[in-house]
């Protein structure tokens, strides 16, 4: 039986974290990127043998990092699926953010995923079940202020997504499935982070902030990481074999 292995971007974390462990149950191999991937790598270790992971140490859209994957595919000769996952900007007004921010998160959010898929066409072909999946936010749909950067490029992005299938949907005869995920409030460090920011802005306590983000979601409760994990890894994966094409918001039906 082949091989299966999934390249995860951003996977020292977080929701990329979670990702690769799931893939990982999954009997996936993981190429796991991040500027500073060993932590994850010693965490992931605890429970999976280290021929199961590759390390991709590195920004992805520097070249040299690109490069470093293009010789690790070269070996394999094969890429199952691909999670595009950055880190989110910086929260501030629009009119604070210099010309050179703006380039360089253009670069990492549109233009890296881009160019990743364009060096990977040719060992996504060699896969049974070629899969993608961009992690974008929920404020694609909810426009939120001092978050345009959020707001337009991720949003870019989906539809840059949604071009590049329909392109290669034909020489891929049919198999490639390519997704974005819109995460709501999911439990993580990054927002536990903003939750301490917000709180102070507003002088109340984190707890209050954290009742005040839960009466906006239907189903009242922030999500845990292992349920979107889970999610987004069943979207890389085998089984699922009909999903396509599609932004879907992973947010417990936040009221817009």
């Amino acid at each position: 039986m082949s091989k299966n292995f999934a390249l995860i971007l951003g996977g020292s974390k977080g929701i990329g974290f979670e990702v690769a462990n799931q893939m990982l149950a999954k009997n996936y191999h993981i190429i796991l990127n991040s500027r500073n991937p060993l932590k994850a790598y010693n965490e992931l270790r605890k429970n999976y043998s280290e021929d199961k992971i590759i390390l991709l140490p590195g920004d992805i859209s520097e070249d040299s990092t690109l490069k470093n994957l293009v010789d690790i595919l070269e070996n394999i000769n094969k890429l199952d699926s691909i999670l595009i996952n950055y880190g989110g900007p910086n929260i501030k007004p629009f009119h604070e953010i210099t010309h050179n921010e703006w380039l360089s998160y253009f670069k990492t959010m549109f233009l890296s995923p881009i160019e990743i898929i364009k060096n990977t066409i040719n060992y996504l072909k060699n896969s049974e079940y070629p899969r993608i999946v961009a992690i974008t936010s929920f404020t694609t749909k909810k426009i939120t202020k001092n978050m345009i950067v959020s707001n337009s490029l991720r949003l870019a992005l989906v539809n840059a997504l949604k071009t590049i299938n329909l392109e290669l949907s034909e020489s891929f005869n049919g198999k490639l499935l390519i997704n974005a995920v819109a995460p709501g409030y999911i439990n993580t460090e990054r927002l536990q982070d903003y939750i301490l920011k917000q709180s102070k802005i507003l002088n109340i306590s984190p707890n209050d902030y954290i009742k005040e983000i839960e009466k906006n979601i239907l189903i009242k409760r922030i999500a845990d990481v292992k349920e979107i994990g889970k999610f987004i890894a069943f979207l890389l994966s085998y089984e699922n074999t009909y999903i396509n094409n599609q932004h879907i918001f992973f947010d417990g039906g936040i009221v817009y």
